[in-house]
């Protein structure tokens, strides 16, 4: 798909080219979408070198405003904006922005540990653009996610990282917002490095 000011013609009369607006509207495009819902196939998730994983927080996120701004809309128009707060939903998207400023820091502590367990201690060695590879591991991944997250709501020491997830009044999109700024350190502990076994 054509992501270029030349798939949205308005767009260089609204915004110019090298200005935030142009940039998050581009953001809007059908791929994004679908990788904010997670249709996506193998052959386009599967990159040889980490350095050629795109960021995908950042292609999605635009997709994510707008779905909070139709929600909040949808409930304007329905009658029920008891279901919605203002302020806590800023709190949950500042919760959400100090939690993306965190991950650098836990992911880059975490890589070092994945690198150190795949060179010395691996058990096999899939071939990266394999579907069967990419089925498994997202099995295994989602699997190890579960117990992360089972392991933050069952134990004390770990709940601590995660309820702030669990303190909004309101269940909508920005409360998927809120986390824990650490919280990240402690996933990618629980759920990364046990997945460099393999």
């Amino acid at each position: 798909m054509n992501t270029s000011h030349e798939a949205w013609p308005l767009l260089e009369m609204i915004f110019p080219n090298t200005s935030s607006g142009h940039r998050l509207l581009l953001r809007l495009s059908l791929t994004n979408l679908r990788h904010t819902l997670y249709l996506i196939s193998p052959n386009e998730t599967m990159f040889e070198t980490v350095e050629d994983v795109p960021n995908y927080n950042t292609e999605v996120s635009t997709w994510w405003l707008v779905f909070i701004a139709m929600e909040f809309i949808i409930l304007l128009v329905s009658g029920h904006c008891d279901r919605f707060a203002l302020n806590d939903s800023i709190t949950s998207m500042c919760a959400g922005i100090l939690s993306e400023c965190f991950k650098f820091g836990g992911r880059t502590i975490a890589i070092f540990g994945y690198v150190y367990i795949w060179n010395h201690y691996r058990l096999i060695e899939n071939e990266w653009n394999s579907q069967w590879t990419w089925i498994f591991c997202l099995f295994l991944q989602d699997f190890m996610y579960y117990l992360g997250h089972r392991a933050v709501h069952e134990f004390g020491f770990f709940w601590g990282f995660h309820a702030m997830h669990h303190s909004s009044e309101y269940y909508n999109y920005t409360t998927a917002l809120r986390q824990g700024a650490i919280q990240g350190k402690l996933m990618a502990f629980l759920v990364g490095v046990s997945l460099s076994c393999l």
